[in-house]
């Protein structure tokens, strides 16, 4: 989640409430240190996103989240007891001091089942 998404969804919050944001609330979050990278990862079991892992990849340099957090207890799938019966979130906080915004951007996944799952991201694309 960039700052721009996160001032579109508090602007939504509050819009629905017909109020307006104060300028300490837009403030903190312009002043985030951190881009959120949320991923959902499917398993068979409902302690299988434990210590599972993110990275980004630029060029060369293996950029490390600040902070790392996941679902101790997946959710079930809509086709549970069928594969995959699990679904979990991992979420990465990553320095936007480490970023190059306009660097090719590799993430890779890396549940605690093993293997490493990877995504281009482009950045600098603007919708």
């Amino acid at each position: 989640m960039t700052k721009l998404v996160g001032l579109t969804v508090m602007s939504a919050h509050f819009a629905l409430r017909s109020e307006t944001p104060s300028d300490a609330e837009i403030r903190q979050i312009l002043e985030e240190p951190t881009l959120l990278v949320s991923v959902t990862i499917f398993g068979e079991r409902p302690t299988f996103a434990m210590d599972s892992y993110l990275v980004l990849v630029q060029g060369e340099r293996t950029i490390k989240p600040v902070r790392v957090r996941f679902d101790g207890q997946a959710s079930r799938t809509s086709v549970w007891p069928a594969s995959p019966a699990f679904q979990a979130k991992v979420v990465a906080s990553f320095s936007y001091a480490d970023l190059d915004p306009r660097a090719k951007t590799r993430l890779s996944v890396f549940p605690s089942v093993g293997g490493e799952v990877s995504f281009d991201l482009e950045f600098s694309e603007t919708d």
